[in-house]
C-alpha cells in the first residue's frame, strides 16, 4: 500500500500509520488480563503520539499559510477600500440614472394610461349619447346629432382613432333611428290630441246645443204650462160665472114660482 499523501509533509505520519494498522488492526487485546490490558494501553498511547504529531504538524505547516491568509484579507479589504472610493461615486451616479430611468418609464407608463384611460372614457362618452337620447324631444335629439356630426375623430386618437369612428358612425346610426321613432310618435301625439281636442270641442259644442235645446224646452214647457194655468183659470172662471148665472136663473125661477104659487094661493 502507498504511503504518500497530498500534503508531502504528511508521508511520515502516513508511513507510520501504516505500521500501526498492520500491528493493531483487527487486534482483540484481553483486557481481563494485565498483559492484554498493558499491550492495549501501549498500543494506545502509540496512536495518540502519531496522531498527535500530525495534528503539530499540521499546525506547523498552517501557521505561515495563516499568517499569509491575514495578510491576503488585509492587503484586500486596503485595496478594496481604494477601489470603492473610485467606484462608489460611478456606482451612485449610475444608480441615480437608473433611479431616473425608473421614474422616467414610470410617468411615461401613468401618462400612457391617463392618455389611455382618456380616449376609452371619449369613447364610452361618444356611446353613451345615444343611451343619453332615449325617451327626449326629437329636437333635443337632433341637437346630439349636430353636435356628434360636428365632433372631430383627431388625429391624437392613435391606435383607438377607428374605434372612435366606429363608435361615432354606430351612434349617429342609433340617434338617427331614435330622432326617426321620436318624431313618428311626437307627430301621432299630435295628430290625437288633435283628434282629442276636436272631440272635445265637438263634446262642448253637443253640451252647448243640448243645454240651449234644453233651455229651449223648458221655456216651452213653462209657456205651455202658463197656457194651461191660463186656460184652467179661464175655464175656472167661467165655470163660476156660468154657476153664478144658473144660480140667479134659479133663484128668479123659484121666486117666480113662488110668487105664482102666493098668487095661486091666493086666488
Amino acid at each position: 500500500m502507498s504511503t504518500a499523501t497530498a500534503i508531502a509533509e504528511y508521508n511520515p505520519v502516513e508511513a507510520g500509520l501504516e505500521a500501526l494498522r498492520a500491528r493493531y488492526a483487527d487486534v482483540a487485546f484481553d483486557l481481563r488480563s494485565t498483559k492484554g490490558n498493558q499491550e492495549a494501553r501501549a498500543a494506545r498511547k502509540d496512536l495518540v503520539t502519531l496522531r498527535t504529531s500530525l495534528d503539530a504538524k499540521r499546525k506547523e505547516l498552517k501557521e505561515p499559510i495563516l499568517e499569509r491568509a491575514k495578510l491576503i484579507d488585509s492587503e484586500a479589504k486596503r485595496i478594496t477600500a481604494e477601489l470603492l472610493k473610485l467606484e462608489k461615486p460611478i456606482d451612485d451616479a449610475i444608480k441615480a440614472d437608473e433611479l431616473r430611468r425608473e421614474r422616467e418609464r414610470k410617468e411615461r407608463e401613468a401618462a400612457e394610461a391617463k392618455r389611455v384611460a382618456r380616449l376609452q372614457d371619449s369613447i364610452q362618452a361618444i356611446t353613451a349619447t345615444a343611451l343619453r337620447a332615449v325617451g327626449k324631444h326629437s329636437t333635443e335629439i337632433a341637437d346630439e346629432i349636430e353636435a356628434l356630426q360636428a365632433f372631430e375623430i383627431g388625429a391624437d386618437y392613435d391606435e383607438f382613432r377607428a374605434g372612435a369612428q366606429a363608435a361615432k358612425d354606430s351612434t349617429l346610426s342609433q340617434l338617427y333611428t331614435l330622432y326617426g321613432a321620436a318624431l313618428t310618435n311626437e307627430q301621432e301625439a299630435a295628430r290625437l290630441a288633435m283628434e282629442r281636442a276636436e272631440f272635445a270641442r265637438q263634446q262642448a259644442e253637443a253640451a252647448a246645443l243640448a243645454e240651449e235645446r234644453a233651455a229651449a224646452l223648458a221655456e216651452q214647457q213653462r209657456v205651455e204650462r202658463e197656457r194651461l194655468e191660463a186656460e184652467r183659470t179661464e175655464q175656472a172662471r167661467k165655470d163660476a160665472q156660468a154657476r153664478a148665472e144658473q144660480a140667479e136663473q134659479d133663484r128668479i125661477e123659484r121666486e117666480a114660482r113662488a110668487a105664482q104659487q102666493g098668487k095661486e094661493d091666493a086666488e
